[in-house]
């Protein structure tokens, strides 16, 4: 999970959305922050594959736990959904699925949403096929700099 907002980042890799939940109800509210993207990744993947539900479910409504959360902390905040990267972990079709599900909750949240997926190539993957290797975390960190400047200029 990746929060990045202007004048300040705010980076929590390895957590997972409920490590997340934690980490920002004990997270004073801020009016100065702006934009802030969020990035879902493996680690919430690998942490709820066997729950016994859905999986899509289960992201969108941790996702969703985290904007509100969010809304009420930053209450300025322009708040952007980074879509879940292709990975060894989930077939391409539940990765479209997700994302699908993740564009609605912006659209009904009134959130930006960035998918950087198709930006991405296997070769922007570290060899267990889970995680982006330096070459993929640039362009991550690329698309969501674009994102960003675009509330700036």
């Amino acid at each position: 999970m990746l929060w990045c907002h202007a004048g300040m980042e705010l980076n929590y890799y390895n957590y997972t959305t409920q490590k997340l939940t934690e980490m920002l109800e004990v997270t004073p509210s801020n009016e100065e922050i702006e934009p802030l993207i969020v990035h879902i990744g493996a680690n919430d993947l690998k942490a709820n594959l066997g729950s016994g539900y859905p999986i899509s479910d289960v992201l969108v409504g941790d996702i969703w736990t985290v904007v509100r959360l969010a809304k009420n902390k930053f209450p300025r905040a322009r708040i952007t959904i980074s879509g879940l990267l292709r990975n060894s972990g989930i077939e391409p079709e539940g990765i479209r699925a997700i994302n699908d599900n993740l564009k609605w909750l912006a659209h009904t949240e009134d959130l930006g949403f960035i998918e950087v997926d198709p930006l991405l190539t296997k070769a922007h993957f570290s060899s267990n096929g889970l995680h982006l290797n330096k070459k993929g975390t640039s362009q991550l960190t690329s698309a969501n700099f674009m994102l960003l400047k675009k509330y700036f200029l």
